[in-house]
């Protein structure tokens, strides 16, 4: 999309999507506005129809223009920007509202995964309270590499006590290579990785997928089958 149909972003979208909305599938949600800032919502509406229902995981991302290998499929995206005079957690409610709107239309997602964003994880955790929110796996590592990478900054030293009463699980008297006591000696990493574990029903991975309506479970892995097969299809001819 650019901004050929008007100098402002938000007015070429909006009348990119009145112009060629119906051929390229694409329908205006409706997004709640709040003061001091810009904000445009819309669905792929034929992907939505055929696909909202079978959502089992939802994934937001701010940059992502939507992944089409078989892997996931675009349903909707949102056009934010804040200014100066925005209230505090403005962007949050923008976010809350194009969700709900997409929860209208049947999507009830059991994973909610998202970027390290306070206002989407917010948001997200407000519409499906009862979904798993995880964060997004590639931005977890790229978060732990960054400051891995700088060799020139010192890093902050390591509080173990701190680490163990912020997660229980981490070892109070478990100190990094550079913090060990002279004699110190800790358990040394296992030579082999964890085996990784794969769910096979009927010969296959199951896919993942969303009971077929509201309330009603799939009567078995065949119908789960069709639709991932059919899912595959169509982003084919996409």
């Amino acid at each position: 999309m650019t901004s050929s149909y008007a100098s402002d972003h938000y007015e070429s979208a909006q009348a990119y999507l009145q112009q060629a909305g119906p051929e390229m599938h694409l329908e205006q949600l409706n997004v709640q506005a709040q003061p001091g800032t810009c904000s445009l919502g819309f669905q792929v509406s034929d992907l939505i129809t055929e696909w909202g229902l079978h959502t089992q995981e939802l994934a937001m991302d701010s940059t992502s223009v939507g992944e089409t290998k078989g892997i996931g499929i675009p349903l909707a995206y949102l056009l934010v920007s804040t200014s100066k005079v925005a209230h505090p957690g403005a962007k949050q409610k923008i976010i809350e509202s194009w969700l709900t709107s997409l929860k209208s239309l049947g999507i009830n997602p059991e994973f909610a995964l998202t970027d390290k964003d306070q206002a989407e994880i917010n948001a997200m955790r407000i519409v499906w309270p009862h979904s798993k929110h995880q964060l997004c796996f590639w931005h977890a590592l790229k978060a732990i590499k960054r400051p891995l990478a700088k060799n020139k900054s010192t890093p902050t030293p390591y509080n173990a006590q701190k680490a163990h009463e912020h997660s229980q699980f981490i070892d109070p008297d478990f100190p990094p290579c550079r913090q060990q006591k002279p004699g110190q000696e800790i358990d040394k990493p296992t030579s082999k990785p964890l085996h990784l574990i794969v769910f096979v029903f009927n010969g296959q991975p199951r896919p993942l997928t969303q009971p077929t309506a509201v309330g009603k479970a799939d009567d078995g892995d065949e119908s789960d089958l069709e639709a991932h097969s059919q899912l595959v299809n169509l982003m084919k001819k996409r």
